[in-house]
Order: structure tokens, then sequence, then C-alpha cells
């Protein structure tokens, strides 16, 4: 019987916002889910406010499945960003935020993530009001 582990292993992560993540806190996400909610997102706003804020180190922007893990997570940490300060007033936001709450539970404090076993942290803008 498989046993479905929570979205977040360790909820103090995402209250304590000034304690570092400890290794049982990183979520195993796996590659392929992260590629495609790059590709959705660069089909619903483009691949321009990726690279505005994004600080990449290869572009190659015909397959998001080519980035390693370093790139993954800049456009990660890009895509959470600009979900949590549209979302207020954009269905597509609204959409892909859904998505990312569904793997990294919610996007309001410190979430760590594992990427092909590189540990990542994310700390999300609060939304803009």
């Amino acid at each position: 019987m498989k046993i479905k582990k929570p979205a977040v292993h360790n909820t103090a992560l995402l209250e304590f916002h000034r304690r570092w993540p400890l290794k049982a806190d990183y979520l195993d996400v796996p590659r392929e889910m992260i590629v495609q909610l790059i590709e959705k997102f660069i089909a619903v706003y483009g691949t321009g406010h990726l690279l505005e804020r994004g600080n990449f180190r290869q572009l190659s922007w015909i397959s998001p499945a080519g980035f390693d893990a370093l790139d993954l997570h800049q456009a990660l940490e890009v895509i959470i960003d600009t979900v949590n300060v549209r979302c207020d007033d954009d269905d597509d936001a609204q959409g892909i935020k859904a998505q990312l709450e569904q793997h990294l539970g919610p996007l309001n404090g410190y979430i760590a993530v594992r990427l092909r076993g590189w540990p990542f942290v994310i700390q999300p803008q609060a939304a803009a009001r």
C-alpha cells in the first residue's frame, strides 16, 4: 500500500521563517513536474518575464527540459513570486498557483525543495496589495 506523503514534511518550516531548513524539511519535487509548470508559465506569460527576473546560466528556451537543477530552481522561484503577486485578479496565475500548492503546500513561507539531489530554499514574496 502506498502512503501519500504530505505536501510539506515539516509545517514548522512555514510557521517559523527564521529557522533554516533541516535535511528532513526538503521536498523531493519531480523534475518533470517543474518542467511542465515552466512550460505552462511560458505559454501564458512568455519568456520575457523569466529572462528579466531570473538569473539563468543556460537559456535553452526551446526546451525547458534542458535546464539543469540550478536553472529549474531559478525559474521556479520567479514563477512562485509572479503568481503570488498576480493571483488576486489573474485567472491564469490562480491556476498555476493551485498546481504549485498541490506539490509544495502553501506558498507563503520558506519552501525547501530538492531538485535532482540539489537542495534549494525559496522565500516567496508577499502578494502585493
